[in-house]
């Protein structure tokens, strides 16, 4: 009983930092001020200010035309000023003084439902979003002279991405990286099918690039975590470190599995602030980042790049075996150029060429193929049965010195390439040794001889 207790005080210690949320069905959008720490709940005439550090709520009334629909706007702070900008359209209105003041010289176009908004350069963007039946592929800002929407048309890359919708992105220093949300079928412009490719663009060099495919995510709630993307899902939760193309999987927390999808959870300094429906209610339940990642329980590349794969292959393998190989014929090449090859009808070294005899051809392979060749071998190939054993020994001799006489001249050496030794076995007899480093073989080391 006694654990009983001291778990629930935990747990109700751990949470301790609630703010419980009245009227949500009258809650048209929420935005939070990560400057002054505070969080935005808009109604119709009105919203209320809750501190994050403190937790007090304040009402102010709001001012604007009647125009005005907070519910289709979407929040975004650039620099120290506060904007609402249309979500499928181009009208940005201005948050001054609990007043809201449309700035734009455009229209609601309704050609951007779904778009990326973000700041960046000190300006509003915009990039993709859907609208009769096409989806964008560029990236638009809202210029603060003209007051109107311009296109970024300094595109240098020869790739560029398809148009998605309700994509997800991490912004980078001058780097936007963009992936999962929806595209277009491009033969059927009415069916939606989810996007598998992660893009990259530059602002500075104005190129695109082709990360690679990754997996479908989950339906999920998304919350932007420093560069990172928490993806809470039905089974666990998925933080996508998409800069470094990693993805790592933890099981749900105590609040995970009960984050409202009508309001979007966010992160600010350290913590997770949770929407938690509670008995028709909304809370806020806070929750420090070292909580809210429960037990690790795998990670791996998010998302793949094959044509990628292959190219490394081809450059820390293939190219280098290929170098290798390349190097070993040049360097076979080079043995040959340097050595006695042997052919069908004589010799050859660089271009001089020696004809001999078969008798004489025959001699040579059987010195070439063995360490010691016997006197009576050598006599087998030159014999004649018509022949005195005298007589047949004098030939022997004549083809051998015919044979180091030829290659002598060949090479222009003075040594004879064929030596004769007495047998160890034997004294009487004669053993022969021809010196192979004059001839080309693939076992052999180069030796220069010229």
């Amino acid at each position: 009983m006694r654990l009983f207790f001291l778990f629930l005080f935990i747990t109700l210690n751990s949470f301790s930092q609630e703010v419980i949320i009245d009227d949500i069905g009258d809650l048209k959008n929420t935005a939070v001020d990560s400057v002054n720490h505070d969080l935005l709940l808009f109604y119709k005439e009105y919203y209320i200010k809750i501190d994050l550090k403190t937790y007090k709520k304040t009402t102010h009334k709001i001012f604007t035309d009647s125009l005005f629909y907070i519910g289709a706007y979407r929040y975004i702070a650039v620099d120290h000023s506060k904007y609402f900008v249309s979500d499928d359209g181009g009208m940005v209105y201005k948050f001054v003084n609990d007043s809201v003041i449309r700035i734009d010289n455009s229209f609601q176009h309704r050609m951007q439902t779904g778009s990326n908004l973000f700041s960046y350069d000190h300006r509003i963007y915009k990039y993709g979003g859907y609208g009769f039946w096409s989806v964008r592929n560029f990236f638009i800002y809202f210029d603060n002279k003209t007051m109107e929407w311009e296109v970024n048309d300094l595109i240098r890359s020869k790739e560029i991405p398809k148009g998605t919708y309700a994509s997800q992105f991490v912004l980078n220093k001058d780097d936007i990286y963009l992936f999962a949300g929806m595209m277009i079928d491009p033969y059927k412009q009415l069916e939606r099918i989810k996007n598998k490719e992660t893009w990259k663009y530059n602002f500075t060099d104005h190129q695109w690039k082709y990360l690679g495919k990754n997996s479908i995510l989950e339906d999920v709630q998304n919350i932007k975590y420093k560069n990172k993307i928490v993806a809470v899902g039905m089974n666990d939760i998925t933080e996508i470190d998409i800069i470094n193309n990693r993805f790592t999987k933890y099981e749900h927390n105590i609040l995970s599995p009960r984050l409202s999808r009508k309001f979007s959870s966010f992160y600010l300094d350290h913590n997770f602030y949770c929407f938690v429906g509670k008995r028709g209610k909304i809370s806020l339940k806070i929750m420090s980042e070292n909580k809210f990642f429960d037990k690790k329980t795998s990670s791996g590349i998010f998302y793949k790049n094959y044509p990628y794969w292959i190219w490394l292959f081809l450059k820390y393998f293939l190219i280098p075996v290929l170098g290798i190989l390349l190097i070993w014929f040049g360097f076979m090449l080079y043995r040959k150029n340097k050595r006695i090859v042997l052919l069908n009808n004589g010799i050859r070294i660089k271009n001089n060429f020696l004809e001999f005899d078969n008798e004489s051809l025959s001699i040579i392979k059987l010195l070439l193929s063995e360490d010691e060749v016997t006197s009576s071998q050598v006599l087998s190939i030159v014999e004649k049965n018509q022949y005195s054993p005298a007589h047949n020994e004098r030939i022997k001799v004549q083809k051998l010195n015919d044979i180091n006489l030829k290659i002598r001249t060949l090479l222009g050496i003075n040594e004879d390439i064929i030596q004769s030794i007495k047998s160890k076995q034997d004294k009487r007899n004669k053993i022969y040794k021809i010196n192979k480093e004059y001839f080309f073989t693939k076992k052999k080391s180069v030796k220069n001889i010229l």
